[in-house]
């Protein structure tokens, strides 16, 4: 069960007062890597947002993980990514923005090569693009919106449940697990009205931090998934899953001097559907790669989520 566990720490910096080139780096686990590095460049460009960027930048990543054989996948082995995506973003505010856009569209190659020495190696491209706004409704009145499309193509050889695009988890439908939905091509859309119940706070907590303010976030969202063998029934019936749910977040500052934004959300699937992946029948799967016998395995109903940062 711990293979769902993440985790990730980034580093980025560039030169003092240099608002061109930043660089960072990450030491990261997830669901299909034991293991994984990354390393990447910026280069910005564009009108000043704050002091320490500017509205658009041209970002590449690479990124190795060694793979795990306790996931979905039972071949392990090395993965290499390559990303590269153009940014535009006018949020002024990563954690609590109150107005502006992001538009993304990137382009990501992976390749999996194996170490028991087999020839079977997988190569993959995806394509994809994304649009956030931030509406202003009244002061900390929000709504903000997301609409995001990617597709891939397994370039050589079949595809794999690592190169698939996944539509649950952090990154989209939070209703739903990160190993719940694949396809080969995705549509989603996402709505949430975000609001703050108090304000000006000044609550010690162990003089760790202080709880400078309480907020919430109804939100809503709905997705189209393609099959896991080609394109057919994206947008169809039966390809359409959805959630509704409510967050409550909480503004610190941690040793007092450092913002940080603390969010529960709590989401409702208003629908699932059986379906066929890569030879596997889900949500039966799941139970299986745990060593679960046939009906023992069920999907939460709702899905709790702890995050960091806004989820977009």
């Amino acid at each position: 069960r711990l293979q769902a566990v993440s985790g990730r720490v980034l580093f980025e910096g560039s030169q003092r007062r240099n608002l061109r080139t930043s660089g960072n780096f990450q030491i990261l686990r997830d669901r299909e890597s034991s293991a994984a590095v990354a390393s990447g460049l910026s280069l910005w460009f564009g009108d000043k947002i704050n002091r320490r960027r500017r509205r658009a930048r041209v970002r590449m990543i690479g990124e190795l993980q060694y793979l795990n054989v306790n996931g979905l996948d039972k071949n392990g082995g090395l993965r290499v990514n390559e990303t590269i995506e153009v940014i535009e973003d006018t949020r002024k505010f990563a954690l609590w923005p109150d107005r502006g856009r992001r538009l993304s569209f990137g382009v990501s190659a992976g390749q999996t090569l194996r170490l028991d020495g087999s020839g079977d190696r997988r190569y993959s491209l995806s394509v994809g693009g994304a649009w956030v706004q931030l509406w202003p409704i009244a002061h900390q009145h929000i709504l903000a919106s997301r609409v995001d499309v990617a597709v891939m193509a397994p370039l050589g050889g079949p595809a794999e449940y690592r190169s698939l695009l996944r539509v649950g988890g952090l990154g989209g439908l939070g209703a739903y697990s990160g190993n719940e939905i694949f396809g080969r091509a995705m549509a989603l859309a996402q709505l949430e009205y975000r609001h703050v119940f108090m304000n000006n706070l000044d609550v010690n907590l162990l003089h760790l931090g202080w709880l400078r303010g309480f907020g919430g976030a109804l939100f809503t969202g709905v997705a189209t998934v393609a099959g896991c063998d080609d394109l057919s029934g994206w947008f169809g019936k039966g390809s359409y899953y959805g959630q509704v749910g409510y967050g409550v977040t909480a503004f610190l500052q941690l040793l007092g001097v450092t913002p940080q934004l603390l969010r529960l959300d709590v989401a409702v699937p208003l629908v699932r559907h059986r379906t066929q992946c890569l030879g596997h029948t889900h949500p039966d799967y799941l139970g299986e790669v745990q060593g679960l016998q046939p009906g023992e395995y069920t999907l939460p109903p709702v899905g709790l989520n702890l995050i960091f940062l806004q989820p977009f």
